[in-house]
């Protein structure tokens, strides 16, 4: 692929990005940023992702509304930096929880109002519920 040393880290990293619907590029910046240690700047990061800088720009936008970046600023420079939030085990299953929020809103609903078969109806709400309890223990409520 591209990359240096840190191949392995971002290999890994890209499997997260893809879990969680990422884009190609998103997933790259993503990766990326989570595998150094110092913040980039923008022509690092489409330097080693083999990105353009407009589709760096784009995939920081959508990686900063997902709460998963910061942009950090740097005494005597005009240019920015970015890098992950301290904590890539929280950013993700923040991410994670937040992706599944409307999908599984969607099906209590469905479930409220169906009919059909009740012990498939069951099945169905006993799978909620279990999903329900694994969001709620990997993220308790009100912890980010």
């Amino acid at each position: 692929m591209y990359f240096d040393s840190n191949g392995q880290l971002i290999e890994a990293l890209l499997v997260i990005g893809r879990m969680l619907g990422m884009s190609r590029s998103v997933a790259i910046v993503f990766a990326i940023l989570y595998s150094h240690d110092k913040p980039c700047k923008v022509e690092e990061i489409a330097s080693e992702g083999n990105l353009s800088r407009s589709a760096v720009s784009l995939a920081l936008r959508e990686l900063d509304q997902f709460g998963a970046i910061q942009e950090v600023a740097v005494l005597g420079e005009r240019s920015r930096r970015y890098c992950g939030q301290p904590d890539l085990s929280r950013t993700v299953t923040a991410m994670l929880v937040n992706r599944l929020q409307n999908p599984l809103g969607e099906l209590r609903s469905k479930l409220g109002d169906s009919s059909g078969s009740p012990v498939r109806l069951e099945q169905a709400r006993s799978l909620l519920n279990t999903i329900d309890d694994v969001l709620a223990t990997i993220h308790p409520q009100g912890e980010l």
